[in-house]
This record gives structure tokens, sequence and C-alpha cells, in this order.
């Protein structure tokens, strides 16, 4: 059995593999050329491939659009959001999307908040968990267990031991993680026609 440590240094990990890979992907670092009847060139120009290019490989064929669930915003965009039914602790938010193929919410700024807010969650009187945190590092949050990137949308205090940050319609407010709240999952979508790469 994983240790608690080993299981969120894993997890992380995965998280932001997939990231990479994706980025990679839509910042055109990899391409997809091989067709269903030649596979001699897949993988050529990559001379070492790498954890995220072998990731890159398995996620083209799995989130081209946003899965059944998933709704799009804004609509032109590549981000896929599902509001789970249940209620969970910030861990337990935190498996619960990647169960899903995605990733606790990751804000990355005020207009994303407000889209999503606006589209799914402000006309409810639920809470929800966002992927921010600061319990690595006080008073620097940061998508601790997925891309890893900084939280940069400005949340409320609510005291030393709050340490995850919740959504509360129209704005974020930290909480202690083991609160109970619905979780919002994230994933993004492709954003550029490619061709589906056979198994080689």
């Amino acid at each position: 059995m994983m240790s608690d440590g080993t299981m969120v240094a894993t997890g992380q990990m995965m998280g932001m593999n997939m990231m990479n890979a994706i980025k990679q992907f839509n910042d055109g670092k990899y391409s997809a050329t091989c067709d269903a009847n030649d596979c001699s060139n897949v993988g050529s120009n990559v001379a070492n491939p790498s954890t995220s290019y072998t990731i890159y490989l398995i996620i083209l064929s799995v989130i081209c659009n946003c899965p059944a669930g998933f709704t799009r915003i804004p609509p032109d965009s590549g981000n896929c959001y599902l509001v789970c039914d249940s209620n969970s602790d910030w861990l337990g938010a935190v498996f619960e999307c990647r169960n899903r193929g995605a990733y606790l919410w990751e804000p990355n700024n005020d207009a994303e908040v407000k889209a999503v807010g606006q589209a799914l969650l402000d006309s409810t009187s639920d809470k929800f968990w966002t992927g921010a945190t600061d319990q690595g590092n006080e008073k620097i949050p940061t998508f601790a267990l997925g891309s890893g990137n900084s939280f940069t949308v400005a949340a409320e205090s609510n005291g030393v031991n709050s340490d995850c940050v919740s959504y509360e319609p129209t704005k974020c407010i930290y909480r202690t993680c083991p609160t109970s709240r619905k979780c919002v999952c994230e994933r993004v979508s492709l954003n550029k026609p490619f061709k589906v790469l056979p198994v080689c």
C-alpha cells in the first residue's frame, strides 16, 4: 500500500504529465501524420520519446471532444467542465475528477471564474472545490495535484487552517480541506483537428 505522501506525489506527476502532453500537442511539438495503413512515421519527429509523448498518443484517442456530462465553456474554447453530483472533502474531490478522466477545476483568471460560475454554479446554493490549495506552502496556493501551476485568483481568507480553495457562488474562499463540497471537474479537449493513430 502506498503512503499518503507517495500517493500525492504520484498523483501530482500523473497530472503534470497529462497537462504537459496536451500543451505540447496544442503548441505543435508533436504531429499526428500516421494513417490507418502506414505506421512508419509515428514518432519520427521525436528522437527520444518521453513520458509526455507516450501520454500524448493515448490522449489523442480519447479527448478530442467534451465527453458526456461535460460542458464546453466558453463554447469556442477547449475547456470542458462537469459538476459532481455528490459531496466530498477536497482530496476526495481530486480523486472523483480523476475517476472521470479529468482534474479538479483550475480557475486561471477572474474571467474563467465568472464564465464557469454563470454557466454552471451560481444558480445553485451549493459550494464547490477548486484544485487550488496552499497545504504545501502557506499563502502560496498552487494546483498541487494537477498542473502544479500557481493559483492567482483572489480568494478570501478563512483562518490559518483553511488551506483548500472553495468556490461559493460569485467568490473564492479558503476552507478547511475536510469540509464537504461538490467538485467541479475540468478537462482540456484538443483544439485542432488530428488523425487518430492506429496501434503500431
